[in-house]
């Protein structure tokens, strides 16, 4: 089993992830990576703060209540727009009957 450490992007920086240099680790997430060579000597350079695994579970909780939250005014809003469309009808055929 591989050892975890939670890093994070410096702000303004993205940090391109080791065996995958088309996906970066920005300043926005924690992520988990294995620790590893690259990784520390990105933290030493300054372009990643390695964080606590309490910080990347305070974040991820975090980021899910919001996405739970955008959900549901999500469902909100298209209920409420399906409304105005049977009002909407109803009235087309009021007029038109």
């Amino acid at each position: 089993m591989s050892i975890l450490m939670y890093v994070q992007a410096t702000t303004g920086l993205k940090v391109p992830k080791e065996g995958n240099p088309r996906v970066y680790i920005t300043g926005t997430d924690i992520e988990p990576v294995k620790a590893s060579h690259y990784y520390r000597k990105a933290i030493s350079d300054g372009d990643l703060v390695e964080r606590t695994e309490k910080e990347f579970t305070e974040a991820r909780a975090k980021a899910e209540e919001a996405a739970a939250a955008a959900a549901v005014a999500a469902e909100q809003q298209l209920a409420a727009e399906q409304k105005a469309i049977a009002a909407a009808e109803r009235a087309a055929k009021k007029s038109a009957g």
